[in-house]
């Protein structure tokens, strides 16, 4: 990718028309021109050429590298001797007859290396080797049932992705897109047929009908995560510390935590209160409560926030920290089936297509000479 695919011009003789194609005649180089070559235009000294093959001079040319590619075979130009060497390809994935072409093999394992790196996660080279297999596979497969189906993609869904990228390089601006194009291996036209490729999926996985019904969510959930349920609770609280302090020093620490709550059963404000007066070092990260399950604080700051209703503010609380007044913000479940309902239906789903996936990937002619 280049910025603006740089207009792809470059003064070169005909022998050689670079980006994705090349050009290569039988007799001797002749004259130098311009050529400019983008996704959707072949312009040859201001005369637009555009199609698969363009005539110029009374010959006929052909994107020698695209028809040479979708015959399995590498192009290579040697600039030493001016030569362009044909051969077949040393690495090929061919599913059920179609080939999948080097760079959109290469830049769909660029896009999960960076997938997996912003998920924090660390991939050996052959485990990300496994991963690309698997999601190249996966794409062509399904979208070459989608076909076998009938089902496509309408113009209107054509041009509605198409607009979509349109708004997305304007809100990133011209530089920015492009940027984040090329980090991911891609320029416009292969990005554009990986989302349209990707959209298809989308559009024929909504006819294969799977579905989990109520039962088969609820004994998901009974076998693998009923035993993780814990209530929990969410608590502020003000702190008036005495660690450390003499009985007298902590005598005086109570009387005025006395104070304090008196003020706030008489309507002063709880958060205000907090704020002025609670030793607490955890405050600055934790201004809106702890959210605590069974054991996780100790045992009289518990058993007091527990005991209370959500919004009631406690009496003084004493632990080896010091004298608490406790505000309970509210309590619940973790991982309780109404919470975690939609995830586990979307789990199945997805492991029904995972499985619907597999079986193609079992039955399909795959090469794949790496």
């Amino acid at each position: 990718m280049r910025k603006e695919l740089k207009g792809f011009i470059f003064g070169v003789v005909l022998t050689l028309i670079l980006t994705c194609t090349t050009a290569i005649f039988a007799d001797d180089i002749f004259e130098s021109i311009a050529v400019l070559r983008n996704p959707s235009t072949i312009t040859i000294n201001g005369a637009d050429m555009s199609g698969d093959h363009f005539e110029y001079q009374n010959r006929t040319y052909v994107p020698l590298r695209e028809v040479a590619e979708k015959l399995g075979m590498d192009v290579v130009w040697n600039g030493e001797n001016g030569t362009i060497d044909i051969t077949p390809a040393k690495e090929a994935l061919v599913i059920n007859g179609e080939r999948v072409e080097r760079s959109v093999y290469d830049a769909s394992k660029k896009q999960l290396a960076i997938y997996y790196q912003n998920q924090g996660q660390s991939l050996s080279d052959e485990a990300l080797e496994d991963a690309t297999f698997l999601y190249v596979t996966e794409r062509y497969l399904v979208c070459q049932e989608a076909q076998k189906a009938g089902v496509i993609l309408t113009e209107e869904e054509i041009s509605t992705l198409k607009e979509e990228l349109a708004a997305l390089k304007t809100a990133l601006g011209d530089e920015e897109y492009y940027a984040q194009l090329e980090q991911i291996g891609y320029d416009e036209e292969s990005y554009l047929s990986l989302q349209l490729q990707l959209t298809l999926m989308n559009k024929y996985e909504q006819t294969l009908g799977f579905s989990a019904s109520e039962e088969e969510i609820r004994a998901y959930y009974d076998k693998n995560l009923a035993d993780k349920e814990q209530e929990y609770t969410v608590a502020k609280h003000i702190l008036f510390s005495t660690e450390g302090k003499t009985d007298a020093e902590k005598a005086a620490v109570k009387k005025t935590a006395q104070t304090i709550l008196q003020r706030i059963k008489s309507g002063a404000d709880f958060d205000k209160m907090m704020k002025q007066y609670s030793e607490d070092p955890g405050l600055t990260d934790y201004p809106d409560g702890y959210t605590f399950t069974d054991g996780q604080m100790v045992p009289e700051f518990e058993a007091a926030a527990k005991a209370l209703k959500n919004n009631q503010v406690s009496g003084l609380v004493e632990t080896n920290y010091g004298y608490h007044i406790i505000k309970k913000i509210s309590s619940g479940i973790t991982d309780s089936f109404d919470g975690l309902k939609e995830a586990i239906k979307k789990q199945l789903l997805s492991e029904q297509y995972a499985t619907y996936v597999s079986a193609l990937r079992e039955s399909a002619e795959i090469v794949w000479s790496k």
